[in-house]
């Protein structure tokens, strides 16, 4: 009796169906791919535009020191004790403009280029008051722009600004709430109304910075 051959498989049909899973497949693994990087390439950018900003206050921070050091006297005068803080002007706020007169950058404490905006379009104010003792206390702070909403943003300027730093939270979190500028650290917390002049004080989703002079 004859045995009957049996059927080879048709290969090309089966590498056919194979195929196409392992390309829907591979299909499936880029789009995840490719919609995580687009997470990590946003991520990226607000952390690059955060630590710009925190870099940004902390020059000028570091330049309202070198200032109130070098014109404590005329300070002094200005303010009274326990009172109201008064502010310094910071610096032009754009390209075309020519540094304010008595500004910190007018009086050589930042370059004559710098123009006061950072990446988020703010631009910084500086308040200082005088307490018994001939003690002072300032804050530096972002003032209009962009609302800062990611709490992230704000703590990575607050790192990138160093010491002294904090932020008004741009909704209430555990520690901070948007009616105080708080440490990032939780060191100091101010209501936001102890730093006002001239109807302007501190508002939520910004970055501050906050430095005590003492009277040796």
């Amino acid at each position: 009796m004859a045995m009957r051959r049996l059927k080879k498989p048709l290969p090309g049909r089966a590498r056919k169906g194979l195929s196409l899973i392992e390309v829907a497949a591979g299909l499936t693994v880029a789009a995840i791919g490719a919609a995580g990087f687009a997470v990590w390439q946003v991520d990226a950018a607000r952390a690059t535009k955060a630590n710009a900003a925190g870099a940004m206050m902390r020059t000028v921070t570091d330049a309202a020191k070198y200032y109130v050091l070098a014109n404590r006297t005329q300070i002094n005068s200005a303010t009274t004790e326990n009172g109201p803080p008064i502010e310094i002007v910071v610096a032009k706020t754009t390209a075309a403009g020519t540094p304010p007169e008595g500004s910190i950058q007018a009086t050589g404490f930042l370059p004559t280029s710098w123009v006061d905006r950072n990446p988020y379009g703010h631009n910084h104010r500086v308040f200082i008051r005088r307490l018994p003792g001939g003690h002072f206390e300032m804050l530096v702070f972002q003032s209009g722009g962009q609302n800062v909403e990611r709490q992230s943003e704000l703590v990575r300027m607050a790192n990138a600004i160093g010491q002294g730093a904090g932020f008004v939270p741009f909704r209430n979190i555990p520690g901070a709430n948007t009616t105080h500028v708080t440490s990032a650290n939780g060191i100091w917390s101010h209501p936001r109304t102890t730093w006002t002049v001239s109807g302007v004080q501190p508002q939520p989703g910004r970055a501050a910075a906050f430095v005590t002079f003492v009277n040796n």
